[in-house]
């Protein structure tokens, strides 16, 4: 019976409690959204209090803007008044001047007038011989002037067409010369052409070019071929030294960036390698490309090649620090003749198998990106043989005919990017 009382209790206590709640919110409720009657809600007052806000700013950018214009009209009306005392105040100096100038003349009448020996018909002839006489030495100074002035101008455009015509005559002159140099280069190379076309007397291509100068910081060489004898951008030279008992030293890699009529600009290749190693008989390669031992493999023969297995010598392909490539030392490429049209012949099978960058097709490309024409046999028309693996017979031919023959190792160089 107790716990009865307590749960009604309880309940007519939270129904209090929840009308009052609902009593309050509804108050504030009205409160803020009453739109009719006194006094208005909250929101009702703040919308009426930002129209009415609205409606000051309204009138203030009006009264602005007739401000603006009325103080215009100040700064006008004031400005037409400030000229306007300006202007009388010009014409009161103007008439003071005037009465001066009438003053001073008065003057001067008067004082001619009671000068007893002096006549106004001996001043005037005075006067004007004078004022000719002035005219004249004026004009004379005037024409000896612009005599002078034009004389120097023709005297400087005399001396620019001068000066024009010797820089036209050295940059001539500084031309002929190196074209003189290659042309007396083509005329080496021919010599040394025929002469190792002579049996038994094949020592090689000759060099192509030498280099006029070289700076080792920037890796930049410049060398005297140019576009007249057909050197492109992308093409490549060894740079080479013949030294005492007629040794040939390697120095470098050139790469064509930039070329002229007469001169190229060239990059220095410096590339780090590993260079295979025989593991028979020890043998080096030359370039990183070679895979097989030139001394363990006979070219043409039956046995099984010998291939560079050993463990590699790491290089660095490029200048030496101690024997940069400097003015002077000669480039050498087997695919690039100075005679346009030289004709290769390439014989035998690639020495990697499989590659595209090394493959017959690869080869006769790039033969003719240097100029050279390729033919399908071995003649007497060929001028240098391109010797691949398994060419001995025709290396053999070449040899007999006094054909210059490259090695396949000996391009790699070109082949690679």
């Amino acid at each position: 019976m107790r716990g009865n009382v307590f749960a009604i209790i309880a309940l007519v206590f939270l129904v209090i409690v929840a009308g009052a709640t609902g009593y309050l919110a509804y108050s504030n409720y009205m409160k803020v959204e009453r739109v009719e009657g006194a006094p208005l809600g909250l929101r009702s007052e703040l919308r009426s209090a930002q129209a009415e806000h609205k409606s000051k700013q309204e009138q203030l950018a009006k009264l602005e803007a007739e401000l603006a214009a009325e103080k215009a009209k100040a700064q006008q009306k004031y400005e037409d008044k400030l000229k306007e005392q300006f202007n009388l105040q010009l014409l009161t100096v103007e008439s003071d001047g005037y009465k001066r100038i009438g003053k001073g003349v008065a003057a001067w009448e008067a004082s001619v007038k009671t000068t007893p020996n002096v006549s106004a018909d001996l001043v005037k002839p005075v006067e004007d011989e004078s004022a000719k006489r002035r005219t004249e030495a004026q004009d004379l100074n005037a024409d000896q002037i612009n005599k002078i002035i034009e004389r120097i101008k023709a005297l400087a455009a005399e001396a620019k067409k001068c000066r024009d015509e010797a820089t036209a005559e050295i940059k001539r002159l500084n031309s002929e010369k190196v074209r003189l140099g290659n042309e007396i280069s083509v005329a080496s190379g021919d010599i040394e052409r025929l002469i190792s076309r002579e049996p038994l007397a094949n020592a090689g291509l000759p060099p192509v070019g030498r280099i006029l100068a070289s700076a080792a910081d920037t890796k930049i060489a410049v060398i005297n071929l140019g576009t007249r004898v057909g050197v492109k951008r992308g093409m490549r030279f060894e740079a080479y030294q013949v030294r005492y008992g007629n040794r040939r030293v390697h120095k470098g890699y050139l790469e064509v960036k930039s070329t002229e009529a007469e001169v190229s600009t060239c990059a220095i290749l410096v590339k780090e390698v590993r260079l295979p190693r025989c593991p028979v008989c020890s043998y080096t390669a030359a370039q990183p490309e070679e895979l097989y031992c030139p001394r363990c493999t006979s070219p043409g023969s039956p046995q099984a090649y010998q291939r560079l297995s050993g463990s590699p010598k790491v290089t660095t392909i490029g200048q030496s620090d101690t024997d940069p490539i400097v003015k002077g030392d000669l480039l050498y490429n087997p695919l690039f003749s100075l005679r346009p049209g030289t004709r290769y012949a390439v014989q035998g099978e690639p020495l990697i198998e499989g590659s595209k960058q090394y493959d017959r097709a690869s080869i006769v490309k790039l033969i003719e990106f240097y100029g050279g024409a390729v033919d399908k046999e071995l003649s007497s028309e060929t001028d240098v043989l391109i010797a691949l693996r398994g060419a001995k017979e025709a290396v053999n031919r070449a040899e007999e005919m006094g054909i210059p023959v490259v090695r396949e190792f000996e391009i790699f160089r070109y082949l690679e990017r």
